[in-house]
């Protein structure tokens, strides 16, 4: 809504999003160690899947919701989950594609984790960091162009009823 401000906007969404998901990426994280017979020598694994999902999921939260834009629930209506039949087939494919992206950058860090030997397996944290911040670099800048191209677009698309 406020001109040249997409980059703050898009940035404050991945900061905001990443606040709100990282307790339940540690009470996960811990769950797996707590119930897990793994001992600590597999920590990285679940760490390494958290830290890359965080920052590739900030990324892809922004890129879709500005790719595939749909009205939001309508504020007056007690529990209105309607988009008003704007979830279709090209939005699924956006949730489908999404997981493919998941599985492929959370990958390294599982093998690396969980094939290499104890002290060295910990290399799966840093390459999960960067992973991670490419990823949510990458979903962010796609996310502003979008918004910089076609902002008249996605504000009619989420506020047509």
């Amino acid at each position: 809504m406020i001109p040249e401000a997409a980059a703050a906007d898009v940035r404050g969404r991945q900061i905001a999003w990443a606040i709100v998901m990282t307790p339940f990426v540690v009470v996960a994280t811990a769950a797996v160690r707590i119930f897990g017979d793994l001992g600590t020598d597999r920590l990285a694994v679940p760490i390494a899947v958290g830290i890359s999902m965080m920052g590739v999921g900030a990324g892809l939260v922004v890129a879709i919701s500005a790719k595939a834009p749909y009205p939001v629930p309508e504020m007056m209506k007690t529990f209105s989950f309607n988009t008003r039949g704007s979830f279709n087939g090209s939005s699924f494919g956006l949730i489908i594609l999404a997981i493919g992206i998941f599985a492929a950058t959370t990958a390294p860090g599982v093998l690396l984790g969980a094939l290499l030997p104890n002290p060295v397996n910990y290399f799966a944290i840093p390459v999960a960091v960067a992973i991670g911040a490419l990823g949510a670099w990458i979903g962010g800048r796609v996310a502003i162009t979008r918004m910089q191209r076609e902002p008249d677009r996605i504000l009619f698309a989420v506020t047509t009823t």
